[in-house]
């Protein structure tokens, strides 16, 4: 009776179905076993690109960090020229305030040794109108006491 119970393929119909499971989740098995392999290459990749993102967001961090660090500093400095360029506006208004009364304190001087001087030219020159005009006074009174002889 077991051989009519075995069938074609000499196994009993339990063997047969458990062997058909067995084969069913070595085949199911297999297949997890390939969905894991994939998972864990997706992951390695995915870790891959996290830490690509992750350095390049720290550089970027950090490349902000130097932006607003130079930002700052230049910041700084524009503050610190903007002071320089108050004080040397004051010193060149105080400059021209300086060289305006340097002018009129020259005028002054100028006017006081040049205008003695042009007063001292007049008198000079009607001083030799003067001495001219003696000049030939006595020699008008040379000529006359020689026409008189």
């Amino acid at each position: 009776m077991l051989s009519r119970l075995r069938g074609t393929t000499g196994k009993t119909p339990t063997q047969t179905s458990t062997s058909t499971e067995q084969e069913q989740q070595m085949t199911k098995l297999e297949k997890l076993t390939l969905q894991l392999q994939s998972i864990t290459y997706e992951r390695i990749e995915l870790h891959g690109i996290l830490t690509s993102y992750t350095d390049m967001d720290l550089q970027n961090s950090y490349l902000h960090s130097q932006v607003l660090r130079d930002w700052t500093q230049r910041k700084e400095s524009v503050h610190v020229l903007r002071l320089k360029n108050r004080q040397l506006w004051k010193e060149q208004i105080e400059l021209q305030e300086s060289c305006e009364e340097l002018k009129r304190l020259l005028k002054e001087a100028h006017e006081m040794i040049c205008d003695p001087s042009a007063e001292q030219h007049q008198e000079q020159e009607s001083l030799d109108e003067r001495l001219k005009d003696l000049l030939k006074q006595k020699e008008l009174v040379t000529q006359q006491g020689d026409l008189a002889e």
